[in-house]
Order: structure tokens, then C-alpha cells, then sequence
């Protein structure tokens, strides 16, 4: 593997780490918005939806991330962490 393959890797590897934590930092916000019984039932839906596509978008990234650290691990980089060592990573 050319050092500009890894590179690239590591590269796409940090920013779908940082897009991981901007969204469980943006999903900690929410965590009790739809237990407000003053909520008008369509705002309530919106954010569940709003929230279900959250969900839907993580888990992607997750597998992506998990596909860019096996490939990684396959080529031999050494220090690179699993799904497992990232804070709310699912495996």
C-alpha cells in the first residue's frame, strides 16, 4: 500500500470520527425533548423523525468506519483504533 493510500484512509478515517461525534453530540441534546406533553403532536413527530434519520445516518457512518479501520488493519497500520475504542460506536 502506497503511503498516500494510508494517508487517505486515516484521513477519511478522522473526519468520519468527527462527524460521528458532532452527531451524538448534536443526539445528546434531544434526549428528552419528546417527553414535553406541551409539544403539539406534530412537532413531537417531526422530531422523531427527525431523530430516526439521525439514528439511520450514524449507523452508516459506523459501518463505513468500520470497513476504512479493517482495511486499515489489513494493510498493517499499527495504533489505529477499532469501532470499539470510539465513545457510543456500536459493533
Amino acid at each position: 500500500m502506497s503511503d498516500t493510500e494510508r494517508q487517505e484512509l486515516e484521513q477519511e478515517l478522522s473526519e468520519l470520527d468527527a462527524t460521528l461525534a458532532q452527531l451524538r453530540h448534536e443526539d445528546a441534546g434531544h434526549s428528552d425533548e419528546l417527553t414535553h406533553s406541551s409539544q403539539h403532536p406534530a412537532d413531537v413527530a417531526t422530531e422523531l423523525s427527525d431523530l430516526e434519520r439521525q439514528e439511520a445516518v450514524m449507523d452508516v457512518l459506523v459501518r463505513k468506519r468500520e470497513r476504512v479501520t479493517a482495511r486499515l488493519g489489513e494493510l498493517g497500520a499499527s495504533g489505529t483504533p477499532g469501532a470499539s475504542d470510539v465513545p457510543g460506536a456500536t459493533t
